[in-house]
């Protein structure tokens, strides 16, 4: 049952100009607040074909497409593609999403695999013609550029050959029980090929009735056996494709599940960096925008009965702002919603685990204070304290801990704050404790002022400046003018003569 039901009184031509009045203000930045709410308000009250009219009714008579204007003055990224695609037909929705999906860094199969696995065959022939007009190109020839391996022929086998008609045949659904058996018990090796035909080509009851018959006769669900014994992305198509066979409702909780718990597409370092977080809310919006007109109260009602949590809740928690707000309008909530919403029995858990939470720190503080009790002297405390032994001191804090205190007057170093009531007749004091306004409390002695205790550090020698000294030079000689006098001659002997000096001759073989 659709959540968005047609208008009883519905003014196609009051509509385009409502909607062109409001996106003129939009364009002015008048208002902007009010200018989303509007948008939401008209175009989550109408259904699909009236939302249509309104489109063909626009460019009639403005001569632009209003998703052209609405780009323009919505802002809000999330938002943004949220009311392009309830402007949207269904093919081009699809369109868009799987040429995103393709040509991103990050190549999300996930949206391919999903949409594709779930069209039938004449909204796949409307899906490659849409795709054809938008960007110029075959849908089939940029799934062969982009995809590689054994699913792309997979895919490709999908976009051209048709699913059969034909009605159950009992022997059929044998033969199909079997293989899978097989797969069960590694007869096919790593060779799945034939298991992957039989999903895109058998119709729809044929494969339910498959489904049944294997779960009857081996105790086990087909979703359990692609889980253990197949991977890769053909095991997620053909794991996509059985649970649409089995229930298309189903099917979108499913989808709406993994979402909203962040387990939509690849979870690889580099898709989160290139991507972000924007592939659980393109999967948000691509089955609630759509199910709003033809079964989205049958797919929440599922969706809570089958995962015990409310969707609403799920939705506030993953989504905020005007994006939240749309999603609410679109599921027939109440909105605006203001901060985080959670249902009574959220809100009680919530409550009691934080009170779970303060008795354990409680009582870790009282058994504290009972073991530094026994360790001080009440004798050595101010006389106010002595005649109350059973009174805890209130608790001292420095204002470098707490803040600047709002006061105008003077405060010490030490300040009682208003949280810091006595609780316990276990706590030691402190030190006195000085009033707001700076003068001492009565029963206490005046004390000096005592500093927090903070260890000195010790400043880490810095190089001492390189002091430069002139350089001294020495004087250079005097310059003398050059004489005639001969050279100096080296110094010679008394004698006048240069002796050379000859070795002693040795005597050999008695030679004198």
């Amino acid at each position: 049952m659709p959540t968005i039901k047609a208008k009883s009184e519905f003014d196609v031509k009051l509509d385009a100009e409502l909607l062109h009045a409001i996106l003129q203000q939009a364009k002015a930045k008048k208002a902007p607040d009010a200018t989303v709410r509007s948008l939401i308000q008209i175009l989550t009250t109408r259904s699909y074909d009236q939302r249509q009219s309104v489109v063909v009714t626009y460019r009639e008579f403005y001569g632009r497409y209003i998703a052209q204007d609405i780009r323009a003055c919505v802002s809000s990224g999330c938002l943004r593609d949220g009311l392009l695609t309830l402007v949207r037909p269904y093919p081009v929705r699809d369109a868009t999403a799987i040429h995103k999906a393709l040509t991103s860094v990050g190549k999300d199969q996930h949206t391919l695999l999903e949409i594709l696995s779930s069209r039938n065959w004449e909204e796949l022939q409307e899906l490659c013609k849409a795709y054809k007009e938008l960007f110029n190109v075959d849908l089939s020839k940029t799934i062969k550029s982009e995809v590689f391996g054994k699913l792309e022929g997979f895919l490709q086998m999908l976009l051209r050959e048709r699913r059969s008609e034909a009605p159950v045949e009992d022997v059929r659904v044998r033969e199909a029980v079997r293989d899978l058996h097989d797969v069960a018990c590694g007869k096919w090796g790593k060779d799945k090929h034939h298991i992957a035909t039989m999903f895109l080509r058998e119709s729809y009851p044929q494969l339910r009735q498959v489904f049944r018959e294997y779960k009857r006769k081996y105790g086990q669900s087909v979703h359990t056996l692609i889980d253990r014994h197949m991977n890769g992305q053909t095991a997620r198509m053909i794991a996509l494709m059985a649970r649409y066979v089995e229930s298309d409702i189903h099917y979108f909780a499913h989808i709406l599940h993994r979402a909203v718990n962040g387990e939509i597409g690849d979870r690889s370092a580099l898709h989160r960096a290139v991507m972000g977080n924007t592939g659980e809310k393109a999967a948000l919006m691509r089955v609630l925008l759509r199910q709003c007109d033809v079964n989205l109260k049958s797919v929440i009602t599922t969706y809570e009965d089958q995962y015990g949590t409310s969707l609403r809740d799920d939705l506030c928690m993953c989504t905020d702002g005007d994006f939240r707000d749309l999603l609410m309008a679109v599921c027939g909530w109440p909105w605006p919603v203001r901060g985080l919403v959670r249902s009574p029995s959220m809100i009680e858990a919530v409550l009691a685990a934080g009170e779970e939470d303060k008795d354990e720190e409680d009582d870790e503080e009282d058994e504290t204070d009972a073991d530094a009790v026994d360790e001080i002297d009440i004798g050595d405390s101010p006389p106010a304290l002595r005649e109350v032994q059973g009174a805890r001191p209130p608790k001292l804090l420095h204002p470098r801990d707490v803040g600047v205190l709002p006061s105008s007057e003077g405060v010490g170093p030490w300040a009682i704050t208003p949280a810091a009531t006595p609780r316990d007749a276990s706590t030691p004091s402190k030190g006195p404790a000085a009033s707001p306004s700076g003068a001492t409390p009565p029963g206490l002695s005046p004390s000096p002022r005592r500093q927090p205790f903070r260890p000195r550090r010790s400043p880490s020698p810095s190089p001492s400046p390189r002091r430069l000294t002139p350089r001294t030079v020495s004087p250079a000689p005097p310059v003398t003018a050059r004489s005639n006098s001969p050279p100096l001659s080296p110094k010679l002997p008394a004698s006048g003569l240069l002796v050379a000096q000859v070795p002693p001759k040795i005597a050999v073989n008695g030679d004198s």
